[in-house]
């Protein structure tokens, strides 16, 4: 996302869209009655007489619009955004009704906003922060998973199920038998590369089946066998994953990631909780009270209960005094694993600067 301009007095934002991730950061900022401007396509309607129409042709213009609705998936290539035309060409004659701005990379947008609180600028300065985009391939005897990492977090984007055989004496050798499981992985990594531009190439395996695949990469594929970086997991797959976040191995790897810190957090909460300590806030109710009295370190709570909780009026007083008690506000995305323990504590929890509730 590059930032053009933020004019804080007149709370007006531009902004380009230069990656689907930024769609996802564009949508914790939006709020209903905010005005977006941007370009989009509209279909013209033909006035035939007597009072009947028949579609024209679709024409790209300049629309101005308030917001009512939001329509978005992480990890999609389009937000949507439902709302009423308050400005658009004269002759289309549409202000007042209704049109769906469909937002894609690349594309430029200008907002105005009610309210713009800081969390909103932390925001946006994030998702304006250059990151490097990472293919992630962890292979298993199973499965192997690919997966894509980025600012945003980490993304499965394919799987291939392991049809290998297990090895029977007196046949096949175990490289003959991993040959077309190879080769499938292979071509799925070559065909990601051509679909998008990737910084790099992250493969991780257990020990023999990560050499079985140096080996292969070695003969068949020695430009990727040179960039690729290698890591070690005692099991594959998906699982193999979530080790690499549990174990901090990919935080080492990939820097501007921030998993391994949010998984920490979550860890912390949990052990505070098994210890009987609590200098901790568990659900909103509890959070809204320690943050009448300026009691909040850290707040932590998930992408999904930010969307849903952000235009609540009581929400964004608890934002504000988190803010002037110069307290940390942490979104996580729940699709991850903490995220998920995040979710099993009601998805908002706050780590207090001294204990509040016994």
């Amino acid at each position: 996302m590059k930032i053009k301009d933020i004019n804080l007095e007149e709370k007006t934002i531009e902004l380009i869209i230069e990656q689907k991730e930024d769609l996802y950061y564009l949508s914790l900022i939006l709020d209903k009655n905010d005005i977006v401007y941007a370009w989009t396509w509209r279909q013209i309607r033909i006035e035939t007489g007597m009072g009947k129409s028949e579609k024209g042709e679709r024409v790209r213009i300049y629309l101005g619009i308030i917001v009512e609705k939001l329509e978005f998936q992480k990890f999609t290539d389009r937000l949507r955004i439902l709302g009423k035309v308050i400005e658009a060409p004269e002759y289309l004659h549409i202000k007042g009704h209704y049109h769906t701005l469909s937002l894609q990379p690349v594309a430029e947008v200008k907002i105005i906003k009610k309210n713009l609180p800081n969390i909103y600028l932390r925001i946006l300065e994030k998702a304006a922060r250059r990151t490097y985009k990472n293919l992630l391939i962890c292979i298993g005897d199973q499965e192997t998973v690919f997966s894509k990492i980025s600012k945003s977090g980490i993304e499965i984007i394919a799987t291939i199920a392991c049809k290998v055989v297990k090895h029977d004496k007196g046949k096949k050798s175990y490289t003959e038998e991993y040959h077309d499981y190879w080769r499938s992985i292979l071509e799925e990594i070559k065909f990601l590369l051509q679909k998008d531009s990737y910084d790099r190439v992250i493969i991780a395996a257990p020990a023999l089946l990560e050499d079985f695949f140096r080996n292969y990469l070695a003969r068949y594929q020695k430009e990727l066998y040179k960039k690729a970086m290698f890591l070690n997991v005692t099991e594959g797959g998906l699982s193999g994953i979530y080790e690499l976040v549990r174990d901090g191995k990919l935080a080492k790897v990939v820097t501007e990631l921030k998993l391994n810190y949010e998984k920490n957090l979550v860890d912390q909460i949990f052990k505070q909780l098994e210890k009987g300590e609590r200098r901790v806030a568990i659900g909103l109710r509890e959070v809204i009270k320690a943050a009448e009295i300026a009691a909040i370190e850290k707040l932590l709570i998930t992408d999904t209960i930010f969307f849903e909780l952000k235009a609540n009026e009581e929400f964004s007083y608890l934002l504000d005094n988190i803010e002037k008690s110069k307290g940390e506000i942490i979104i996580i995305s729940d699709d991850h694993e903490h995220g998920i323990k995040l979710k099993s504590l009601g998805g908002i929890v706050a780590f207090l600067y001294f204990p509040v509730f016994s």
